[in-house]
């Protein structure tokens, strides 16, 4: 088909869709249907996992339509969840256009063959893996048992490191993998270091995002089979609950596994804090106003003004401190939702733009990962930061991005340039095709 006829037949789907939500409001159909059309968009781009159909719209599905699952085990009742499903299908139905209409799938397989930049990589991975190795030690030597004591130190700022040194781990496995070398050494360093610090310190996003951006960097290079992903994604939702009940294991007594239905025990675990948050925003709407695109400023302002020059309120701390001030104080929080802060905003057309702009932000990344390596580098590593946002707010996708990733590729290329000598390295910008 071409992409005339695939963009008619995605948009025909997609109202046929939506009738049968109009028409059945069976809580199965309401879960079924979504899903269905979600399965054909991602045959469509043929399990591509690099295009944000196959990996952003089963991520945001799962992050919303979790409360409806609770809703039909009868876990929870959530008065409002017709409403959240309607939105978040919408959502979905536009994304899912956008991403078809404006990420067209490409082959381009960027090659660097600078030596400079190799040994630039290395020495940057090297020092910072053992410096995240010292402070895995000194969170374990100071006797720091969750996430909250950790929150209340410097041991806080382990988090950045990692995400630095699994820039660099990202940019020298490209590297590696463009030039035929071996790997291994490389995967097992990085996969058992992000596996120790996600137990030690009860953050499992690392070791996910290890994992996701090892399976999209090989698979850039080397294709995987097909059902070795669907395999791999398998396994790795079947872990998620396993990781959460292993968080801090070298500080428990013992381990405690839920008994509950697994598919109850995801849904109301990790998948459950956007459809939750955005149902209780619209429940509380007579507590708060419209912000007509305010949060966007206080987004940014946060993401580029650093906090000790001044601390900028994001959506998500505004909405932890103003309705679960208790668990602000106990150094935890419940997340947001992008959704929700685009209801804040504007209401639901504002939840529905606010999925526009994030979609428009992905297809800009994703365009520039066909241009250059660090384009596609970029793309990759910022892919699990817009999965994380689903449930938190703008910021959560423009600070990291700003720090953890432009910031630990430009250090990069400035070392690459001291290495070659004032010499200035152009692998940045190559095409090259494998």
């Amino acid at each position: 088909m071409n992409d005339n006829t695939v963009l008619a037949f995605v948009v025909a789907l997609g109202v046929i869709v939506s009738a049968i939500m109009m028409l059945f409001q069976d809580t199965v159909v309401l879960l079924l249907a979504p899903l269905l059309y979600i399965i054909v968009c991602i045959c469509i781009v043929k399990l591509d996992i690099m295009h944000p159909v196959t990996w952003f719209l089963p991520f945001f599905y799962l992050y919303h339509f979790s409360i409806l699952l609770l809703q039909y085990f009868g876990v929870k009742d959530f008065l409002n969840y017709k409403i959240v499903v309607e939105i978040t299908w919408y959502s979905i139905f536009l994304n899912s256009l956008i991403f078809i209409l404006f990420c067209p799938r490409e082959y381009v397989r960027h090659k660097i063959q600078d030596d400079a930049l190799c040994r630039v990589y290395n020495l940057l991975y090297v020092a910072f893996f053992l410096f995240v190795v010292y402070l895995n030690y000194s969170f374990y030597d100071m006797g720091l048992v969750s996430k909250t004591d950790s929150s209340e130190t410097n041991m806080k700022g382990v988090y950045s490191f990692m995400n630095w040194m699994l820039v660099f781990y990202t940019l020298l496995l490209g590297y590696k993998l463009s030039n035929k070398h071996k790997i291994n050494t490389l995967m097992i360093s990085a996969g058992l270091l992000s596996l120790f610090t996600a137990l030690n310190l009860g953050e499992r996003d690392v070791f996910f995002t290890f994992l996701l951006v090892t399976m999209l960097i090989v698979d850039y290079y080397r294709p995987i089979s097909r059902f070795m992903l669907v395999a791999i994604a398998t396994a790795s939702m079947i872990a998620i609950p396993i990781l959460g009940a292993m968080k801090n294991v070298f500080y428990k007594d013992s381990i405690n596994f839920s008994n509950a239905n697994y598919l109850v025990a995801l849904a109301d675990g990790e998948f459950r804090s956007a459809g939750f948050n955005l149902s209780y925003i619209i429940d509380s709407q007579k507590s708060w106003h419209l912000r007509y695109g305010g949060t966007l400023i206080d987004d940014l302002m946060r993401s580029l003004v650093p906090s000790f020059i001044a601390n900028f309120k994001n959506p998500t701390g505004w909405y932890n401190q103003t309705y679960f001030p208790e668990i602000v104080a106990a150094g935890r929080g419940y997340g947001f939702s992008v959704l929700a802060e685009g209801y804040i905003n504007a209401g639901a057309v504002g939840a529905i733009l606010w999925s526009f702009l994030l979609a428009m932000l992905i297809v800009l990344l994703y365009r520039g990962k066909c241009r250059s390596f660090a384009g596609m580098v970029i793309y990759v590593m910022s892919i699990p930061i817009c999965i994380y946002a689903i449930r938190g707010d703008f910021s959560t996708i423009l600070s990291p991005l700003f720090k953890n990733i432009l910031c630990p590729i430009f250090m990069s290329y400035c070392l690459s340039i001291f290495f070659v000598r004032g010499k200035r390295s152009n692998n940045f910008s190559i095409r090259g095709r494998v």
